[in-house]
């Protein structure tokens, strides 16, 4: 079966910029007619914006249903609900759709001021991996209970970082983060037959690699970031998600696999 010209229900967290609106973008212009897009964020007039924008390069051929959403508030039930609404709303149901994908691309960065050593603020920890870490789980463990059918095509996309799998100083929080999420996707894999890829897009031009430029504590980390961003060294959000859609619809990866836009001719 094919990844792109089905049927296909996607809900992409982190919808209103950069990487995740572009997600939404790019995939609609790939899924047949009647696929319906679930765009979550917490800011709702930038929302709206990715919506219009998925409706036009769609050629208005996929519906599109926007939910204001704070994930640093992790709840089983209003991730539950949110599937079910976008479904109520819209009046169709998850047998309607031939391929169900979650994309998680929502998340934070972290303090990136503070050492290993340093990290002591409860609070800000467990923040931290609530919203990085908790809340994918909880919405997979959600989003799976509705598209259930292990006939259909199902398939996650995670946004990942080279700092999965390498070090930076000051950036415990991240590279922790990003660690832990990709061996939860490795682990869903395996268990489970869903298709599973994370991503990892390479320095983009966001306003993550904007806040990493001016806040990362490392000077050697900070020069690099910097002298990248001044070079112009660093890569659109259109180029690395061309990239992933043609990853995806040529399938040619393990499942569950990290891949990194350099990995990619």
């Amino acid at each position: 079966m094919s990844f792109w010209g089905e049927k296909t229900f996607c809900l992409v967290t982190g919808a209103s910029r950069g990487i995740g609106r572009t997600i939404a973008i790019e995939f609609s212009k790939k899924v047949a007619d009647g696929s319906l897009f679930v765009l979550v964020a917490r800011t709702t007039q930038a929302l709206e914006s990715t919506k219009a924008a998925v409706l036009e390069a769609s050629e208005n051929k996929v519906k599109v249903v926007t939910t204001t959403m704070d994930l640093e508030k992790p709840d089983k039930e209003s991730y539950f609900n949110l599937v079910n609404s976008a479904l109520s709303q819209t009046g169709v149901q998850a047998g309607d759709f031939n391929h169900s994908i979650l994309v998680h691309n929502a998340g934070s960065l972290g303090n990136t001021q503070r050492k290993v050593v340093e990290m002591e603020d409860l609070q800000e920890i467990q923040g931290y991996l609530t919203l990085n870490v908790t809340s994918m789980i909880l919405l997979n463990s959600q989003f799976f209970k509705i598209f259930n059918d292990a006939s259909k095509q199902r398939s996650v996309v995670q946004i990942t970082s080279l700092s999965a799998i390498q070090p930076f100083k000051t950036w415990g929080f991240y590279c922790a983060g990003k660690a832990c999420r990709d061996m939860v996707m490795k682990s869903l894999a395996l268990e489970s037959g869903i298709q599973v890829l994370s991503w990892a897009p390479g320095p983009v031009d966001t306003d993550m690699y904007d806040l990493a430029c001016k806040t990362t504590a490392d000077p050697e980390l900070n020069k690099v970031f910097n002298e990248n961003k001044e070079k112009g060294q660093i890569l659109s959000p259109e180029q690395t998600i061309t990239k992933l859609v043609k990853v995806l619809g040529e399938k040619k990866y393990v499942n569950g696999e990290h891949i990194d836009y350099y990995d990619i001719e």
